[in-house]
């Protein structure tokens, strides 16, 4: 199956969803503590065998120029690491504020690259690329959190997508909120990003990133399990029981060089 999951694009593209859309400032009035949810239209390429490398090198210099003279200002490029048999699947995810946003991008996508160089770029990318899947996602940035001692953007994430079973999804995000967040922040982790799937696919369909600043974390207990206790944590997991129906989790690393990066936030003084 064609990267049936996320992302990462999310972005994720996501994915990753992106920090800066997640974070939550640490200073902000009551009346900004609900953070507007943003749209990401993903898209799973499927790079034929033996054609990574040279896909990459033209993404970079050929297909993200195009990309930026359209103004999409918010972007993020993944490759899997760790996924069983997905490792020629990238993750273009596009971070938009609405759909009047988009619409505006694929106005600029047009007028601001020419129907040759559209046309060249078309023709490139089929060379490439064997197999395409798209879909929305949509950002719960009240649902996540990024430690504000985080000094970089991560490279690494583990994406964990779970199914919920129908009329459940307000259970599975209060857990979250209420369950799941108040630990991570107890245990000083690196964060959480969540978006669930709008169009494109099954619904009551989340993903949550976990972001990794080096794999070397994964030699040890997490954060969490080291402040809370394994007992603890498996009590608080057993609340999803009857909730959640199944979850896949992999690896997705980012890749810098490929995205459109936004600009840090700037601290509140």
């Amino acid at each position: 199956m064609i990267f049936r999951k996320l992302t990462l694009i999310v972005m994720v593209m996501l994915l990753l969803w992106p920090v800066t859309a997640f974070a939550q400032n640490n200073n902000a009035k009551p009346a900004e503590a609900a953070p507007k949810r943003r749209l990401g239209i993903v898209n799973e390429y499927t790079i034929k065998p033996g054609m990574m490398t040279a896909y990459l090198q033209w993404a970079e210099k050929e297909a993200r120029p195009l990309y930026l003279k359209a103004g999409v200002t918010t972007a993020y490029f993944f490759t899997n690491l760790y996924d069983t048999d997905e490792r020629n699947v990238v993750t273009f995810i596009e971070i938009h504020d609405s759909f009047a946003a988009i619409r505006a991008r694929n106005e600029a996508f047009t007028k601001n690259n020419s129907q040759e160089v559209r046309d060249a770029w078309s023709a490139k990318a089929r060379e490439f690329i064997a197999n395409t899947r798209t879909y929305m996602v949509e950002g719960l940035p009240e649902l996540g959190w990024m430690n504000p001692k985080l000094k970089s953007q991560p490279l690494y994430y583990i994406v964990t997508e779970r199914f919920i079973a129908p009329m459940r999804g307000r259970d599975y995000e209060a857990f979250l909120q209420n369950d799941w967040l108040p630990l991570l922040k107890k245990s000083d982790a690196n964060g959480m990003l969540v978006s669930r799937l709008r169009y494109g696919g099954e619904m009551g369909h989340y993903f949550v990133f976990t972001p990794v600043l080096d794999l070397t974390e994964l030699d040890q207990p997490s954060k969490l399990t080291q402040t809370v206790g394994a007992e603890t944590l498996t009590k608080t997991q057993q609340k999803l029981i009857g909730i959640v129906q199944r979850s896949e989790n992999r690896i997705l690393r980012l890749r810098p060089e490929l995205c459109v990066l936004p600009a840090p936030a700037t601290a509140a003084k």
